[in-house]
Protein backbone atom coordinates (compact mmCIF):
# COMPACT_ATOMS: atom_id res chain seq x y z
CA UNK A 1 0.00 0.00 0.00
CA UNK A 2 1.51 3.28 -0.85
CA UNK A 3 2.25 6.22 1.92
CA UNK A 4 -0.72 8.11 2.89
CA UNK A 5 -0.51 11.55 1.68
CA UNK A 6 0.50 14.86 3.68
CA UNK A 7 -1.45 17.48 3.60
CA UNK A 8 -0.11 20.92 1.44
CA UNK A 9 -0.68 23.00 4.12
CA UNK A 10 -0.11 21.21 7.18
CA UNK A 11 3.05 19.88 8.93
CA UNK A 12 2.71 16.63 10.24
CA UNK A 13 4.45 14.86 13.30
CA UNK A 14 6.63 12.33 10.92
CA UNK A 15 7.40 9.51 13.25
CA UNK A 16 9.88 7.09 11.61
CA UNK A 17 8.12 4.54 9.97
CA UNK A 18 7.82 0.28 9.26
CA UNK A 19 5.87 -0.94 6.89
CA UNK A 20 3.08 1.40 6.24
CA UNK A 21 3.04 3.89 8.87
CA UNK A 22 0.64 6.98 9.45
CA UNK A 23 1.29 11.18 9.67
CA UNK A 24 0.23 12.65 12.68
CA UNK A 25 -0.57 16.16 12.01
CA UNK A 26 0.35 18.77 14.74
CA UNK A 27 -0.15 22.24 13.57
CA UNK A 28 -0.44 24.60 10.61
CA UNK A 29 2.50 26.04 8.76
CA UNK A 30 4.60 26.19 5.77
CA UNK A 31 5.90 22.85 4.10
CA UNK A 32 9.76 22.41 3.82
CA UNK A 33 12.15 20.54 2.30
CA UNK A 34 11.84 16.41 2.87
CA UNK A 35 14.51 14.29 3.20
CA UNK A 36 13.99 10.49 3.22
CA UNK A 37 16.62 8.77 5.44
CA UNK A 38 17.21 4.86 6.57
CA UNK A 39 18.27 4.45 9.98
CA UNK A 40 20.59 1.85 11.40
CA UNK A 41 17.65 0.11 11.99
CA UNK A 42 16.21 -0.10 8.58
CA UNK A 43 13.49 2.17 9.58
CA UNK A 44 12.71 4.66 6.80
CA UNK A 45 12.81 7.84 8.53
CA UNK A 46 11.15 11.52 6.82
CA UNK A 47 12.75 14.60 7.88
CA UNK A 48 10.99 17.97 7.76
CA UNK A 49 12.33 21.36 7.65
CA UNK A 50 10.45 22.33 10.81
CA UNK A 51 8.50 26.04 11.51
CA UNK A 52 10.75 28.77 13.04
CA UNK A 53 9.27 28.67 16.00
CA UNK A 54 9.51 25.13 16.97
CA UNK A 55 13.91 25.55 15.89
CA UNK A 56 13.61 28.60 18.53
CA UNK A 57 12.41 26.68 21.27
CA UNK A 58 14.73 23.72 20.95
CA UNK A 59 17.92 26.06 20.61
CA UNK A 60 16.11 27.96 23.63
CA UNK A 61 16.17 24.74 25.41
CA UNK A 62 19.67 23.32 24.44
CA UNK A 63 22.09 25.48 26.98
CA UNK A 64 19.74 23.91 30.16
CA UNK A 65 20.27 20.45 28.87
CA UNK A 66 23.93 21.41 28.63
CA UNK A 67 23.69 22.78 32.16
CA UNK A 68 25.18 26.33 30.82
CA UNK A 69 23.31 28.22 33.77
CA UNK A 70 23.66 25.28 36.60
CA UNK A 71 26.57 26.66 38.43
CA UNK A 72 26.03 30.50 37.57
CA UNK A 73 24.79 31.75 40.25
CA UNK A 74 24.78 35.95 39.23
CA UNK A 75 22.22 34.88 36.49
CA UNK A 76 19.30 34.77 38.72
CA UNK A 77 16.29 33.37 36.83
CA UNK A 78 18.37 30.95 34.62
CA UNK A 79 20.34 29.33 37.32
CA UNK A 80 17.21 28.72 39.32
CA UNK A 81 15.15 27.04 35.82
CA UNK A 82 18.69 25.22 35.35
CA UNK A 83 18.20 23.60 38.91
CA UNK A 84 14.59 23.05 38.50
CA UNK A 85 14.88 21.49 34.63
CA UNK A 86 15.48 17.98 35.29
CA UNK A 87 11.86 18.01 37.03
CA UNK A 88 10.26 20.05 34.47
CA UNK A 89 11.95 17.57 31.51
CA UNK A 90 11.16 14.30 32.94
CA UNK A 91 7.99 13.86 31.26
CA UNK A 92 10.04 14.52 28.25
CA UNK A 93 12.52 12.07 29.56
CA UNK A 94 10.21 9.47 30.79
CA UNK A 95 8.27 9.59 27.02
CA UNK A 96 12.04 9.00 25.54
CA UNK A 97 12.78 5.76 27.69
CA UNK A 98 8.88 4.56 27.14
CA UNK A 99 8.90 4.81 23.50
CA UNK A 100 12.20 5.06 22.23
CA UNK A 101 14.85 2.51 21.40
CA UNK A 102 18.12 3.99 20.87
CA UNK A 103 21.56 3.18 21.00
CA UNK A 104 23.05 3.41 24.53
CA UNK A 105 19.76 3.79 26.08
CA UNK A 106 20.06 0.57 28.11
CA UNK A 107 23.70 1.82 29.24
CA UNK A 108 22.25 5.19 30.57
CA UNK A 109 19.42 3.22 32.32
CA UNK A 110 21.78 1.22 34.12
CA UNK A 111 24.15 3.71 34.78
CA UNK A 112 20.88 6.06 36.26
CA UNK A 113 19.32 3.26 38.16
CA UNK A 114 23.47 2.63 40.05
CA UNK A 115 23.76 6.00 40.83
CA UNK A 116 20.15 6.95 41.71
CA UNK A 117 18.87 3.76 43.84
CA UNK A 118 22.36 2.22 45.27
CA UNK A 119 24.50 5.33 46.03
CA UNK A 120 22.47 6.54 48.07
CA UNK A 121 21.69 3.34 50.35
CA UNK A 122 25.64 3.01 50.60
CA UNK A 123 25.50 6.87 52.20
CA UNK A 124 23.09 6.13 54.39
CA UNK A 125 25.18 3.13 55.44
CA UNK A 126 28.83 4.61 55.51
CA UNK A 127 28.37 8.02 55.89
CA UNK A 128 25.07 8.02 58.47
CA UNK A 129 22.90 10.39 55.87
CA UNK A 130 19.19 10.39 56.34
CA UNK A 131 16.89 9.11 54.10
CA UNK A 132 16.45 12.59 52.48
CA UNK A 133 19.80 13.91 52.79
CA UNK A 134 21.08 10.54 50.90
CA UNK A 135 18.10 11.22 48.41
CA UNK A 136 18.98 14.88 47.98
CA UNK A 137 22.85 13.62 47.05
CA UNK A 138 21.41 12.36 43.76
CA UNK A 139 20.46 15.86 42.68
CA UNK A 140 23.77 16.55 40.58
CA UNK A 141 22.90 13.38 38.59
CA UNK A 142 19.33 13.78 37.41
CA UNK A 143 21.00 15.37 34.05
CA UNK A 144 21.86 12.18 32.96
CA UNK A 145 17.91 11.54 32.41
CA UNK A 146 18.80 14.00 29.34
CA UNK A 147 19.56 11.68 27.23
CA UNK A 148 16.07 10.52 27.50
CA UNK A 149 14.60 13.91 27.29
CA UNK A 150 16.59 15.48 24.10
CA UNK A 151 16.05 12.68 22.20
CA UNK A 152 12.29 12.47 22.99
CA UNK A 153 12.43 16.20 21.75
CA UNK A 154 14.48 15.79 18.69
CA UNK A 155 12.18 13.04 17.54
CA UNK A 156 9.23 15.16 18.32
CA UNK A 157 10.68 18.32 16.37
CA UNK A 158 12.28 16.56 13.80
CA UNK A 159 15.01 19.10 12.99
CA UNK A 160 17.23 18.57 9.34
CA UNK A 161 20.74 18.16 10.01
CA UNK A 162 21.43 21.85 8.74
CA UNK A 163 18.74 23.40 11.12
CA UNK A 164 21.12 21.40 14.51
CA UNK A 165 24.26 22.84 12.54
CA UNK A 166 22.44 26.74 12.21
CA UNK A 167 21.58 26.05 15.60
CA UNK A 168 25.43 25.00 17.48
CA UNK A 169 27.59 27.20 15.69
CA UNK A 170 25.08 30.61 16.60
CA UNK A 171 25.28 29.26 20.07
CA UNK A 172 28.87 28.94 19.39
CA UNK A 173 29.25 32.35 18.00
CA UNK A 174 26.57 33.90 20.90
CA UNK A 175 29.16 32.49 23.56
CA UNK A 176 32.40 34.14 22.20
CA UNK A 177 30.19 37.16 21.73
CA UNK A 178 29.03 37.26 25.36
CA UNK A 179 32.68 36.66 26.74
CA UNK A 180 33.73 39.78 24.97
CA UNK A 181 30.55 41.48 25.81
CA UNK A 182 30.65 40.99 29.41
CA UNK A 183 34.90 41.21 29.29
CA UNK A 184 34.32 45.04 28.00
CA UNK A 185 31.04 46.14 29.70
CA UNK A 186 31.98 44.26 33.39
CA UNK A 187 33.11 46.79 35.96
CA UNK A 188 35.93 45.71 38.51
CA UNK A 189 33.52 45.94 41.05
CA UNK A 190 31.35 43.04 39.95
CA UNK A 191 34.78 40.35 40.16
CA UNK A 192 34.55 38.72 43.06
CA UNK A 193 37.62 36.57 44.70
CA UNK A 194 34.99 34.39 47.05
CA UNK A 195 33.05 31.81 44.67
CA UNK A 196 29.84 32.47 47.26
CA UNK A 197 29.88 36.12 45.54
CA UNK A 198 30.17 35.54 42.14
CA UNK A 199 30.65 32.34 39.61
CA UNK A 200 30.52 34.54 36.58
CA UNK A 201 33.25 37.14 37.31
CA UNK A 202 36.36 35.83 39.19
CA UNK A 203 39.06 37.44 40.37
CA UNK A 204 42.41 34.97 41.49
CA UNK A 205 46.12 36.08 42.40
CA UNK A 206 47.46 33.77 39.53
CA UNK A 207 45.07 34.20 36.75
CA UNK A 208 43.89 38.24 37.28
CA UNK A 209 40.42 38.51 35.53
CA UNK A 210 38.81 36.37 33.91
CA UNK A 211 35.13 35.23 33.41
CA UNK A 212 33.91 31.61 34.23
CA UNK A 213 31.15 31.24 31.27
CA UNK A 214 30.76 27.72 30.12
CA UNK A 215 32.07 27.10 26.53
CA UNK A 216 30.34 23.97 25.38
CA UNK A 217 29.14 25.72 22.56
CA UNK A 218 32.45 27.29 21.58
CA UNK A 219 34.21 24.65 21.98
CA UNK A 220 31.66 22.31 19.52
CA UNK A 221 32.18 25.54 17.07
CA UNK A 222 36.11 25.53 17.17
CA UNK A 223 35.79 21.54 16.55
CA UNK A 224 33.29 22.09 14.07
CA UNK A 225 35.38 24.73 11.67
CA UNK A 226 38.32 22.01 12.75
CA UNK A 227 36.38 19.53 10.85
CA UNK A 228 35.57 21.86 7.81
CA UNK A 229 39.45 22.94 7.83
CA UNK A 230 39.84 19.55 6.83
CA UNK A 231 37.40 19.22 4.42
CA UNK A 232 37.25 22.36 2.14
CA UNK A 233 40.23 24.57 3.87
CA UNK A 234 39.47 28.40 3.85
CA UNK A 235 41.33 31.16 5.02
CA UNK A 236 38.39 32.18 7.45
CA UNK A 237 39.04 28.68 9.23
CA UNK A 238 42.11 29.11 10.24
CA UNK A 239 41.12 32.59 11.55
CA UNK A 240 38.08 32.09 13.47
CA UNK A 241 40.72 29.31 15.13
CA UNK A 242 43.23 31.70 16.02
CA UNK A 243 40.22 34.19 17.23
CA UNK A 244 38.52 31.89 19.19
CA UNK A 245 41.51 30.63 21.01
CA UNK A 246 42.79 33.40 21.30
CA UNK A 247 39.51 35.17 22.80
CA UNK A 248 39.12 32.09 25.45
CA UNK A 249 42.81 32.01 26.51
CA UNK A 250 42.23 36.26 26.90
CA UNK A 251 39.09 35.81 29.19
CA UNK A 252 37.88 32.30 30.38
CA UNK A 253 41.39 30.72 31.28
CA UNK A 254 40.30 27.24 32.40
CA UNK A 255 43.68 26.08 31.59
CA UNK A 256 42.76 22.61 31.35
CA UNK A 257 39.79 23.12 29.06
CA UNK A 258 41.55 25.16 27.13
CA UNK A 259 44.74 22.44 26.65
CA UNK A 260 42.08 20.10 26.20
CA UNK A 261 40.22 21.94 23.15
CA UNK A 262 43.58 22.67 22.00
CA UNK A 263 44.74 18.67 22.11
CA UNK A 264 41.73 17.56 20.49
CA UNK A 265 41.52 20.23 17.60
CA UNK A 266 45.36 18.89 17.01
CA UNK A 267 44.32 15.65 16.49
CA UNK A 268 41.50 16.68 14.12
CA UNK A 269 43.56 18.42 11.81
CA UNK A 270 46.76 15.76 12.09
CA UNK A 271 43.96 12.81 11.57
CA UNK A 272 43.01 14.22 8.28
CA UNK A 273 46.88 15.00 7.02
CA UNK A 274 48.04 12.29 4.43
CA UNK A 275 50.21 9.64 6.06
CA UNK A 276 54.20 11.44 5.29
CA UNK A 277 52.93 14.58 6.62
CA UNK A 278 51.03 13.06 9.25
CA UNK A 279 54.06 10.60 10.44
CA UNK A 280 55.92 14.53 10.32
CA UNK A 281 53.40 16.06 12.37
CA UNK A 282 53.85 13.25 15.12
CA UNK A 283 57.33 13.48 15.07
CA UNK A 284 57.74 17.37 15.11
CA UNK A 285 54.99 16.83 18.09
CA UNK A 286 56.59 14.53 20.18
CA UNK A 287 59.96 16.46 19.93
CA UNK A 288 58.04 19.69 21.29
CA UNK A 289 56.45 17.72 24.06
CA UNK A 290 59.89 15.95 25.03
CA UNK A 291 60.95 19.66 25.09
CA UNK A 292 58.32 20.95 26.88
CA UNK A 293 58.84 18.06 29.33
CA UNK A 294 62.16 19.20 29.81
CA UNK A 295 62.01 22.53 30.18
CA UNK A 296 58.69 22.38 32.82
CA UNK A 297 61.39 19.72 34.91
CA UNK A 298 63.71 22.67 35.55
CA UNK A 299 60.81 25.24 36.18
CA UNK A 300 58.79 23.15 38.27
CA UNK A 301 59.32 25.40 41.42
CA UNK A 302 57.47 28.37 39.17
CA UNK A 303 55.15 26.14 38.16
CA UNK A 304 53.65 24.79 40.85
CA UNK A 305 53.80 28.33 42.13
CA UNK A 306 51.78 29.44 39.09
CA UNK A 307 49.16 26.79 40.20
CA UNK A 308 48.54 28.04 43.32
CA UNK A 309 47.10 26.75 46.65
CA UNK A 310 44.96 24.56 44.89
CA UNK A 311 47.25 21.65 43.89
CA UNK A 312 48.40 21.54 47.74
CA UNK A 313 44.61 20.98 48.50
CA UNK A 314 43.89 18.32 45.85
CA UNK A 315 47.33 16.42 46.89
CA UNK A 316 46.18 16.70 50.81
CA UNK A 317 42.22 15.80 49.90
CA UNK A 318 43.38 12.94 47.85
CA UNK A 319 45.20 11.75 50.36
CA UNK A 320 42.86 11.57 52.77
CA UNK A 321 40.46 10.04 50.36
CA UNK A 322 42.84 7.51 50.02
CA UNK A 323 42.50 7.00 53.72
CA UNK A 324 39.15 6.59 53.93
CA UNK A 325 38.78 4.33 51.44
CA UNK A 326 41.24 1.52 52.29
CA UNK A 327 39.78 1.11 55.36
CA UNK A 328 37.15 -1.51 54.10
CA UNK A 329 37.35 -2.76 50.49
CA UNK A 330 33.86 -2.39 49.77
CA UNK A 331 34.35 1.36 49.97
CA UNK A 332 36.54 0.74 46.76
CA UNK A 333 34.47 -1.60 44.91
CA UNK A 334 30.85 0.28 45.45
CA UNK A 335 31.67 3.72 46.94
CA UNK A 336 30.58 5.24 49.72
CA UNK A 337 27.96 8.02 48.61
CA UNK A 338 28.33 11.69 48.72
CA UNK A 339 26.65 14.23 51.04
CA UNK A 340 25.14 18.07 50.90
CA UNK A 341 26.41 20.99 52.06
CA UNK A 342 22.43 21.46 54.11
CA UNK A 343 23.16 17.82 55.39
CA UNK A 344 23.09 16.96 58.69
CA UNK A 345 26.15 15.26 57.88
CA UNK A 346 28.65 16.82 55.69
CA UNK A 347 32.63 15.55 54.29
CA UNK A 348 34.17 18.25 55.68
CA UNK A 349 32.54 17.11 59.39
CA UNK A 350 33.68 13.21 58.36
CA UNK A 351 37.31 13.90 57.24
CA UNK A 352 37.94 16.91 59.33
CA UNK A 353 38.98 18.85 56.13
CA UNK A 354 37.41 22.33 55.34
CA UNK A 355 38.84 22.20 51.80
CA UNK A 356 37.57 19.47 50.84
CA UNK A 357 35.34 18.66 47.38
CA UNK A 358 34.95 15.95 45.50
CA UNK A 359 34.28 18.16 41.97
CA UNK A 360 38.19 18.82 42.71
CA UNK A 361 39.61 15.46 42.41
CA UNK A 362 38.51 14.24 39.15
CA UNK A 363 38.35 10.44 38.78
CA UNK A 364 39.47 9.82 42.22
CA UNK A 365 36.46 11.89 43.55
CA UNK A 366 33.72 9.78 41.84
CA UNK A 367 35.39 6.33 42.57
CA UNK A 368 34.58 7.13 46.44
CA UNK A 369 31.24 8.15 45.46
CA UNK A 370 30.54 5.62 43.52
CA UNK A 371 32.98 2.78 43.91
CA UNK A 372 34.80 1.20 41.51
CA UNK A 373 31.23 -0.20 39.74
CA UNK A 374 29.76 3.28 39.43
CA UNK A 375 33.26 4.75 38.05
CA UNK A 376 33.02 2.16 35.45
CA UNK A 377 29.21 2.46 34.29
CA UNK A 378 29.84 6.18 33.86
CA UNK A 379 33.52 6.12 32.15
CA UNK A 380 31.25 3.59 29.78
CA UNK A 381 29.03 6.44 28.88
CA UNK A 382 32.15 8.23 27.34
CA UNK A 383 33.74 5.29 25.53
CA UNK A 384 30.84 4.01 24.25
CA UNK A 385 30.38 7.19 22.01
CA UNK A 386 33.95 6.84 20.76
CA UNK A 387 34.10 3.81 19.86
CA UNK A 388 31.00 4.26 17.68
CA UNK A 389 32.62 4.65 14.52
CA UNK A 390 29.88 4.26 11.43
CA UNK A 391 30.41 2.25 8.84
CA UNK A 392 31.40 3.92 4.99
CA UNK A 393 27.48 3.19 3.67
CA UNK A 394 26.35 5.10 7.20
CA UNK A 395 28.79 8.11 6.23
CA UNK A 396 26.63 11.56 5.89
CA UNK A 397 26.68 12.69 1.93
CA UNK A 398 26.95 16.12 3.54
CA UNK A 399 30.05 17.56 4.54
CA UNK A 400 28.16 19.93 6.88
CA UNK A 401 26.51 17.40 8.56
CA UNK A 402 30.08 15.23 9.02
CA UNK A 403 31.80 18.23 9.99
CA UNK A 404 28.67 18.34 12.75
CA UNK A 405 28.73 14.60 13.66
CA UNK A 406 32.71 14.68 14.12
CA UNK A 407 32.32 18.01 16.47
CA UNK A 408 30.27 16.38 18.19
CA UNK A 409 32.13 12.85 18.81
CA UNK A 410 35.83 15.54 19.52
CA UNK A 411 33.60 17.01 22.11
CA UNK A 412 32.58 13.76 24.02
CA UNK A 413 36.79 13.15 23.78
CA UNK A 414 37.41 16.79 25.18
CA UNK A 415 35.04 15.94 27.82
CA UNK A 416 37.31 12.76 28.81
CA UNK A 417 40.12 14.67 29.03
CA UNK A 418 38.59 17.06 31.07
CA UNK A 419 37.60 14.61 33.44
CA UNK A 420 41.48 13.94 34.70
CA UNK A 421 40.59 17.12 36.87
CA UNK A 422 36.91 17.96 37.01
CA UNK A 423 34.89 15.32 37.95
CA UNK A 424 32.69 13.34 35.82
CA UNK A 425 29.03 14.28 37.18
CA UNK A 426 30.13 18.12 37.70
CA UNK A 427 27.77 18.79 34.94
CA UNK A 428 26.42 14.95 33.36
CA UNK A 429 23.82 17.25 31.05
CA UNK A 430 26.63 17.79 28.38
CA UNK A 431 27.59 14.43 28.02
CA UNK A 432 24.07 13.10 27.97
CA UNK A 433 23.29 15.82 25.46
CA UNK A 434 25.79 15.75 22.89
CA UNK A 435 25.03 12.48 22.89
CA UNK A 436 21.88 12.40 22.28
CA UNK A 437 22.45 14.69 19.46
CA UNK A 438 25.00 11.99 17.76
CA UNK A 439 22.12 9.54 18.20
CA UNK A 440 19.67 11.39 16.29
CA UNK A 441 21.97 12.80 13.52
CA UNK A 442 23.14 8.82 13.16
CA UNK A 443 19.69 7.44 13.10
CA UNK A 444 20.46 5.59 15.54
CA UNK A 445 16.59 5.50 17.00
CA UNK A 446 13.61 4.29 16.04
CA UNK A 447 9.82 4.26 17.94
CA UNK A 448 9.24 1.09 20.07
CA UNK A 449 5.62 0.61 18.55
CA UNK A 450 7.08 0.01 15.27
CA UNK A 451 9.15 -3.08 16.56
CA UNK A 452 5.88 -4.39 17.80
CA UNK A 453 4.20 -3.86 14.53
CA UNK A 454 6.84 -5.41 12.60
Amino acid sequence: MSEPAVPEKRIGRVRPLAGRGRVLPLAEGRVGRVRSLRGSSGVGLEVRRRSSLNLLMLAASLPFFCQIFHYLIDTGPFYYLSKAWPVLMFPLAYRGISTLRSDHRGLYAATIAYVAAVTPVLSMLWLGNSLIDAWLTTVKIWPLTYYFGVLALLTMVLPASEDLDRILWSLGLATLAALWLLWIVAPAGWYASDAGESKLFMYELERGYRIYLPLTFAVIAIFRVAHRLTQSPRLWHVVFLAAAFGSIILINKQRLSIVSAAVVTILIIAGKLPRVWRTLAVGAGTVLAVAALAAALGHVDQILKTLGNSLAIRQHSLEMLRQYVQADPLRWLFGVGGTTRFGSVTLFEILNQRDFYLADLGWPGVIFEYGLVGSALLLALYIAVLRRRPAAREAPADTREAALIGALSSYVLYLLLTTTVYSAVFAPGELATVTALLVYLRRQWHPLDTLLKR
